[in-house]
């Protein structure tokens, strides 16, 4: 019930902080993370690209994996324009979801879909510049509990933990800047628009090139 709250807020503040204006900063193209074949890799590397960013973790049981399917089925639905978009899907699991678990993840929903993994600074600077909330929640003794960033790097990976996050997928300018929001539970009809809107004919034909 509480992260279903801490969601639901989350959602809230993002949408009324947006007031017809992008935000995100130039810097996130410095922050380093790693890819989900092991790469060290930043934003500016996929800056070719149109850049659509979710935030989650491989283990989650429906917000995840219904949000990759729904895009999987849009990028499917734009065809060869899909060549020309990067679905960044960043982990807040950092301790659990390893490069090979996340290439393993991707795979199931649309090859333009790359799941990337980092340090806990990295991603919480990351989530910071676009306004993404992300923590984590404990079961024991009956009860659950938010628990702290120290806590969370002190448990053991097979502990009882659920990450929690915002729900929203971001779509990037060339700076870095979020443009589109598409919220949990839209259509790929939805998505696909969404995306198509912010697509240009040359940067498709460019990217499918160079692949």
């Amino acid at each position: 019930m509480k992260a279903g709250i801490q969601l639901l807020l989350s959602s809230i503040l993002l949408m009324a902080s947006m007031s017809g204006a992008a935000w995100g900063f130039e810097e996130i193209g410095d922050i380093k993370l790693t890819d989900e074949d092991g790469r060290e890799v930043t934003f500016d590397d996929y800056m070719g690209y149109r850049r659509v960013v979710f935030f989650g973790f491989a283990h989650c049981a429906h917000i995840c994996p219904t949000t990759l399917a729904n895009t999987g089925h849009a990028l499917d639905a734009l065809g060869e324009r899909a060549s020309a978009v990067r679905v960044l899907f960043v982990s807040v699991d950092p301790k659990r979801d390893t490069p090979a678990i996340l290439k393993k993840y991707t795979e199931r929903f649309h090859d333009s879909i790359i799941g990337l993994t980092g340090t806990y600074e990295a991603i919480e600077a990351l989530a910071a510049a676009l306004r993404i909330s992300f923590g984590y929640n404990r079961r024991s003794d009956g009860k659950t509990r938010p628990i702290d960033r120290a806590e969370y790097e002190a448990l053991p990976d097979s502990a009882s933990y659920v990450p929690f996050h915002g729900t929203q997928t971001l779509i990037l300018d060339e700076n870095g800047a979020v443009i589109e929001l598409i919220g949990y539970g839209s259509s790929p009809d939805i998505i696909a628009g969404k995306i198509a809107t912010h697509l240009e004919p040359s940067a498709t034909n460019a990217n499918a090139a160079r692949d």
